[in-house]
């Protein structure tokens, strides 16, 4: 239910378990505890939930004013918003703390997080990049209190403009062949 919310957590680390269930025990249990910032400034902010906290409020609106829509209105819209100005935020600071898109390891899932925003951006009609405009938000919102968004800004800016083209490019390739298909076999379906 939404009564509670947890801010804090324990997991016991003990075991390790392997692909066919079978668990061994850890060579050195321990204990690890967390607490989410996002969840403790939604205690703090008295937010019912994290998106209504003042870390995340202004690039949920960012989002639904280049994509033209309204929050609450639906719930697939509000599901892609949220998740659009989450990825925002992450590929803003992977790309300031120096990391860049690539085919491999960590470069790999921000190419995959970066154009997963793009995709989605799509779902809510938007067809020009957007990224850069979002990345500005969050450089906007948190460089006060992380100064290497700030000083990266021009790096990540143009990674995030030189990937979302490259995808922009080659998702509409895959779409025009994708439509292409669709047509010749109705075609052949009517033969």
């Amino acid at each position: 239910c939404s009564r509670f919310s947890e801010i804090w957590n324990l997991v016991f680390m003990q075991y390790n378990q392997d692909t066919d269930g079978k668990r061994s025990l850890l060579p050195r249990p321990n204990i690890d505890t967390g607490m989410g910032l996002e969840r403790v400034v939604a205690v703090c902010n008295g937010s019912p939930t994290v998106y209504a906290t003042d870390l995340f409020a202004p690039l949920l609106e960012k989002i639904c004013h280049i994509a033209s829509v309204r929050e609450g209105k639906n719930e697939t819209t509000d599901r892609l918003i949220k998740v659009i100005a989450e990825h925002s935020r992450g590929v803003t600071f992977l790309i300031a703390d120096g990391l860049l898109p690539s085919n491999e390891g960590r470069g790999y899932v921000l190419r995959r997080i970066l154009r997963r925003a793009c995709f989605l951006g799509r779902k809510l009609g938007l067809r020009q990049p957007f990224m850069g405009e979002m990345a500005g938000a969050v450089i906007e919102k948190m460089g006060s209190v992380y100064p290497e968004l700030v000083s990266n800004r021009k790096l990540v800016l143009d990674v995030i403009r030189n990937e979302e083209e490259r995808f922009n490019d080659t998702l509409d390739a895959g779409i025009n062949l994708c439509e292409k298909a669709i047509a010749d076999a109705r075609a052949q379906n009517r033969n």
